[in-house]
């Protein structure tokens, strides 16, 4: 069976942060490394028997240069090529050399520390891969429940077990750790897709804001994709907005032959 992906994406500062920290890669494409709020949600369909993915990086704005971090992993997925047969190394090695390439860039401007999480999402015909180091979450949507695809790198349970409280997780995995100093342990898992599924890859702007359950919520109304992400990045900044908000949005539909192949 061939299915069809609907997808959409948008970025917001928010709105008590100066400038816009994430970044993506969408149908191939990025955010330069100083920019603000998207006025546009971008939309595109492709076919599954393609084979294609989408990302997110969240740069660490406690750290040196966030902005330049995601910027770099973002320029270095969107070089990526996609065979036809992909597996867990493959998912891994795809980290690795993000990681390298922030790495460099590092190094080659003499910053003292910069990072990024990351989360891809990579569609190889029935199959879902994702993957992921640091705190931005992936989702999905099936029948009904929303489940959490990913692991946030963090020392969360750390502070539970300490009890401290009022101070939010640190990373302990990133895009920007020198492989002398720590190895990258992805998380990496696959799924295989079905008709109706629902996949969200966002910056914790939008789920330090609003709950699961509204996210929920927005997935299960019958509506257009796009306004499912203008509802979400809405619904963040009614609440706050205190970080930047990125939004990609994947749904799953079968595909008719003969049905037109639709991108903007």
């Amino acid at each position: 069976m061939i299915y069809s992906v609907e997808m959409a994406c948008t970025s917001h500062k928010g709105k008590i942060r100066s400038e816009n920290q994430d970044n993506y890669v969408f149908q191939g494409e990025f955010l330069p490394e100083h920019h603000l709020s998207m006025n546009e949600i971008i939309y595109s369909e492709k076919l599954t028997d393609d084979i294609f993915a989408v990302a997110l990086f969240d740069g660490m704005g406690g750290e040196c240069r966030g902005e330049l971090a995601s910027y770099e992993a973002a320029k270095a997925f969107s070089k990526e090529t996609f065979e036809n047969t992909w597996d867990v190394q493959k998912m891994r090695n795809i980290m690795l050399r993000l990681n390298d390439e922030v790495c460099r860039a590092q190094n080659e401007k003499r910053i003292c520390r910069m990072g990024t999480t990351a989360v891809i999402l990579l569609f190889d015909n029935q199959r879902a891969w994702i993957s992921n180091v640091g705190d931005s979450p992936a989702y999905m949507e099936r029948d009904g429940d929303l489940n959490l695809l990913t692991v946030a790198h963090t020392d969360a349970e750390m502070l539970k077990k300490q009890e401290i409280e009022n101070r939010k997780p640190t990373l302990t995995q990133y895009l920007g750790i020198p492989q002398e100093e720590f190895l990258l342990e992805p998380y990496i898992d696959m799924i295989e897709i079905k008709q109706g599924d629902q996949f969200l890859l966002c910056s914790d702007g939008l789920t330090d804001m609003i709950s699961e359950e509204e996210i929920r919520g927005v997935f299960l109304e019958q509506i257009e994709i796009v306004k499912k992400v203008e509802k979400l990045v809405k619904k963040a900044l009614m609440r706050g907005g205190r970080d930047n908000i990125t939004v990609i949005l994947c749904q799953i539909k079968h595909h008719s032959e003969g049905e037109e192949k639709n991108e903007y």
